[in-house]
């Protein structure tokens, strides 16, 4: 394997991405296909994500091993932290066991090190995080009954074909305020528009919002509210065309006016979140909102 630096630059390497690519789509599969669907309302992943990657011996040789590192702009109890989010961690089948993975990750944690505070994942596997200094700290959602309200629908999803919602969509996120002051974001957008880049969210015009959100069963799980100003539960509740009994929130529901109650909860099953260096909401209930996870 290449004795070539491990932290590599996507703008002085044209072919880095496309071999980044190609590896996350052996390792993940859908990955490359999210990541074209994501460029259209304006993600560059080559311009957000720092690659740390294990190549071949040859130029241009396969990219075998990567680590991306990207800014995540946290509030965390009330208090701006420079997070680093560890995203796309993979390794080619074929060249697992050698230590390639763990040469990517050091050097993707040298660089977090320098320049930020505290580090977060998720995923499906926190022990080969361990031996790296991350530790699994325990999610909570939150649910109870739907408040009464005289409903007066009005949402409607965004449609990325259309050049004025990708606008709003965008500026929706770039003035956004956090979902909670104990774990939120404030003007991201990477993350969210690749994970929300197949799945538009629903726009909620009288409360100036943008809702991740789905009703089946009577039951809303609301994911994420993006706004401004953050509306108030029965202010969502009211704007949804479907009938309400209970509610289930994925993230801290202070500002929401509403009495909910937390339950440990795993996102997806096995979506856990992982944190290396110090979380002051940690022991707190909280959970890192679905789509700006990575």
């Amino acid at each position: 394997m290449s004795d070539a630096p491990i932290a590599r630059d996507f703008a002085q390497d044209p072919t880095l991405l496309p071999r980044v690519m190609d590896l996350l789509g052996v390792v993940f599969g859908f990955v490359p296909e999210q990541v074209q669907a994501a460029e259209r309302i304006g993600l560059r992943w080559d311009e957000v994500s720092r690659p740390f990657v294990v190549t071949g011996d040859e130029p241009s040789a396969p990219a075998v091993a990567h680590v991306g590192v990207l800014e995540l702009p946290l509030v965390v109890s009330g208090e701006r932290v420079r997070a680093a989010g560890v995203h796309a961690v993979a390794t080619h089948p074929d060249h697992r066991g050698r230590g390639h993975y763990r040469r990517a990750m050091v050097a993707a944690l040298a660089y977090v090190d320098a320049r930020f505070d505290v580090a977060i994942l998720s995923t499906g596997e926190p022990a080969i995080y361990e031996p790296f200094g991350f530790r699994e700290v325990g999610e909570h959602r939150f649910v109870g009954e739907a408040p009464v309200v005289s409903r007066r629908p009005d949402v409607r999803p965004l449609d990325y074909d259309v050049e004025e919602d990708v606008s709003l969509l965008r500026d929706h996120l770039e003035r956004r305020e956090p979902v909670s002051q104990r774990f939120g974001l404030v003007r991201e957008s990477a993350v969210f528009l690749f994970n929300q880049a197949k799945s538009p969210p629903l726009h909620a015009p009288a409360l100036d919002a943008l809702l991740v959100a789905d009703v089946e069963g009577g039951t809303l799980r609301l994911y994420d509210v993006v706004a401004h100003r953050m509306p108030t539960l029965e202010q969502i509740v009211a704007c949804l065309p479907e009938d309400v009994e209970r509610v289930e929130v994925y993230f801290e529901p202070s500002k929401l006016a509403a009495d909910l109650l937390p339950e440990p909860h795993v996102l997806d099953g096995d979506d856990r979140l992982c944190v290396r260096g110090p979380l002051e909401c940690e022991g707190k209930p909280f959970l890192w909102p679905k789509p700006t996870r990575c």
